[in-house]
């Protein structure tokens, strides 16, 4: 009973605003009346919370606001169609929805990553095809924008348009040099195919319209040369990539890898969402916010928009799911198409444990589909380096290539927790030592100044021992013990990995059936 008020309510409320788009308002009235009978039992006996209680006393002013306005409709007897600010005109709901859509974006702007990371391509150990493919998608087409031509610099705009200017001039002045059947069937022909080669060239008695490698034959003609009418090489189709998924096993440094994205892309906006950022429990607010998420996207472009665990936002669309899901993914799919749209400069770049579940039209919007398995032996190695970092520690070479070969199956979260697991083993010996000794160190009050009167833990047996525990030692005496490979192997034979091989199999035959190696 904790929410059947408020549940009752939002359908009610549902069914209202449904009678009201269709212009039934008498319907939309009693449907009104009752959903706010509901939201003041929920507000009065259900709402755990200000917070909550804030939130439903809003949506009920602004349902009870309709209600009172449909009634005066009503009772007036009015044709007009009443509209939904107090009886304003239309100039002032578009000020309504402008303001809409400002809080709408108000809210996602909580997603934009104003500080950078600070996460370099370094720091990412392996993974070269995912940080090759990220490079060429991101941050390429930034630096060097003329290598694509879905996005020219505004001087290369120019020249385009001027040259394509001259080329229609050239074209119309060559054309009237063609006899006028020969010269309708060019003009036919050019404007059927949308070509940008196009060329009449002799071939003995016959001269053919060659349309980007189509030839097409007119007919005879005795006029012996070539007339060139309009050639423009360029390609036209190298443009960045616009969706990139990132899948593989939990732990493999995917939001980690758009980190680094986040730091490398300069001058760029990088947006980092989650489901919770989309998702909202009012009718019709879920889409209102994709829709939203990408409009920020363009007006500060270039962009990225890091969706992790998109698999809560876009899995297959089913019978038994609700409609406003599937509304939501039917929004997000309208918006990475971008029809009607203009998409360039913006990279949906999105994170999955689980791909088999995405919907197969979210999962071709994502033009490269990359597969971020576990870290191999050399990777593996590279990790722990990185983990221990500046560390007290006597690790050799060795020991890290033997920790690289019996950590196989681990994942990079996996060797990080075993890291810090075993960087806690010095702080066990010392909170269990019953005996310490002097030892010579660097002062903690000067550091180039050495001591000998540090305290570290040792055996009973050890040359100098003392009996005493850690609460007998001075804060600034203490000399930090070292982190050997003993402790390493002490962690390691309690840290274990968190993929198992039936997640691994899965994800092999989806890299195999839809992705690439990263």
């Amino acid at each position: 009973m904790a929410t059947s008020s408020l549940q009752k309510a939002i359908e009610l409320v549902t069914t209202a605003t449904e009678e009201d788009k269709a212009g039934k308002y008498e319907t939309a009235l009693t449907y009104y009346d009752q959903a706010i009978s509901y939201f003041i039992h929920a507000i009065k006996y259900e709402a755990q919370g200000d917070k909550q209680k804030e939130t439903i006393r809003s949506k009920c002013t602004t349902y009870l606001n309709r209600y009172e306005q449909i009634k005066k409709f009503l009772k007036e007897g009015k044709d007009k169609k009443p509209v939904k600010d107090g009886g304003k005109d239309s100039k002032d709901s578009d000020s309504d929805e402008d303001a809409d859509k400002k809080k709408l974006q108000d809210k996602l702007s909580g997603a934009i990553v104003m500080e950078k990371p600070n996460v370099k391509w370094s720091d990412i150990a392996g993974l070269e095809t995912a940080k090759e493919a990220l490079k060429e998608a991101v941050i390429l087409p930034i630096k060097f924008p003329q290598l694509f031509t879905g996005t020219p610099s505004s001087s290369q705009s120019l020249i385009h348009w001027y040259l394509v200017v001259l080329a229609v001039i050239a074209f119309i002045f060559t054309l009237l040099a063609i006899p006028e059947p020969l010269r309708r069937q060019a003009w036919v022909v050019n404007k059927k195919r949308g070509v940008k080669n196009v060329e009449i060239r002799d071939e003995g008695n016959h001269f053919h319209v060659d349309t980007n490698n189509i030839v097409v034959s007119l007919e005879e003609f005795s006029q012996e040369k070539v007339i060139i009418l309009i050639s423009n090489k360029g390609s036209g189709n190298r443009k960045p990539w616009r969706g990139i998924l990132l899948f593989g096993p939990p732990g493999t440094g995917k939001s980690y890898i758009a980190k680094a994205v986040a730091t490398e892309a300069d001058n760029s906006t990088f947006f980092s969402v989650s489901s919770s950022d989309l998702m909202s429990k009012w009718l019709g607010e879920s889409e209102k916010l994709v829709k939203n998420l990408f409009a920020l996207a363009r007006e500060h472009k270039p962009s990225i928009i890091f969706i992790d665990e998109i698999d809560s936002l876009c899995s297959s669309r089913s019978d038994n799911e609700s409609e406003s899901a599937r509304r939501v993914k039917t929004e997000f799919m309208v918006q990475m198409q971008g029809v009607g749209m203009n998409n360039d400069g913006i990279l949906v770049l999105g994170a999955t444990n689980i791909p088999w579940i995405l919907d197969a039209a979210i999962r071709r919007r994502f033009e490269k589909r990359i597969y971020i398995p576990l870290p191999e032996a050399n990777a593996r190695k590279d990790m722990f380096r990185l983990d221990v970092g500046r560390n007290n520690n006597n690790l050799t070479d060795n020991d890290y290539k033997m920790l690289a070969e019996r950590t196989e199956g681990y994942s990079g979260y996996d060797i990080n927790i075993l890291v810090k697991d075993a960087l806690m083993q010095p702080v066990r010996r010392v909170q269990s030592a019953t005996h310490f000794k002097y030892v010579s160190g660097p002062s903690r009050k000067d550091p180039s100044v050495i001591v000998h009167d540090l305290l570290t833990p040792c055996s009973p047996g050890d040359r100098g021992a003392m009996p005493m525990s850690w609460l007998d030692v001075p804060g600034d005496k203490l000399a930090e013990p070292i982190l050997t490979m003993q402790d390493m192997m002490r962690s390691l034979a309690t840290v274990k990995p968190t993929v198992n091989n039936a997640d691994l199999t899965k994800l092999e035959q989806f890299k195999n059936d839809f992705g690439q190696e990263g």
